[in-house]
């Protein structure tokens, strides 16, 4: 039996979207997807802190060392080349991911918010575009700043769950939390001027 891809398992909205992909496009999608997942899951699992940094710093020298253990780092090792993605934007990822890899993970100023939020999230939107063949800045600008954006909503939505986990990327009380959504909305604006330049 073929072994379904992460994004069919977990994404299916998205899985149903890529309806409207090429084949060889929502695979490529697919291979991006099933990466972030696993480096995301390896940050957000129950597991000992201790062992959760363990399994990422392994993951992340496969990656880097092009140790195909896995299917997932020879296909994104392939997604990169053909696609001239750059190998920087896999390693902001990792860097904002490894930063929630802490007992307490405070930011605090919005300029370090931001700066997290490309890194777990812009760089996904952008690499998504290079995959859809987006050669106008602009709209790659877009593609990071619609990352931005959603990640802002996550923080928005999660606060509880975050301090739950010792991450306060906000202040906890209500007035903060609407500032961030009005924060979202720019990105979100900006991104979709941006996005109509986009295949």
């Amino acid at each position: 039996m073929k072994k379904q891809s992460l994004l069919h398992i977990h994404a299916k909205s998205f899985s149903w979207a890529g309806f409207f992909l090429n084949k060889t496009t929502f695979q490529q999608c697919s291979i991006l997807y099933d990466f972030c997942r696993t480096v995301d899951d390896i940050a957000d699992s129950h597991l000992n802190l201790k062992i959760k940094k363990h399994n990422f710093l392994k993951f992340k020298n496969q990656f880097l060392q092009k140790r195909y253990a896995t299917s997932i780092i020879k296909n994104i090792w392939q997604l990169l080349n053909k696609e001239n993605i750059s190998k920087k934007i896999i390693l902001d990822l990792f860097d904002g991911v490894q930063s929630d890899l802490k007992s307490k993970h405070s930011i605090h100023n919005k300029k370090d918010l931001y700066i997290y939020c490309y890194r777990v999230a812009g760089t996904v939107g952008l690499m998504m575009a290079k995959i859809l063949q987006v050669k106008d800045r602009n709209s790659l600008r877009g593609a990071i700043d619609l990352g931005i954006a959603m990640q802002l909503t996550n923080i928005a939505r999660d606060v509880n769950e975050d301090k739950q986990n010792g991450r306060y990327y906000i202040k906890h009380n209500f007035n903060e939390i609407k500032k961030i959504i009005f924060k979202a909305e720019l990105f979100y604006e900006s991104a979709f001027v941006s996005c109509k330049k986009i295949p």
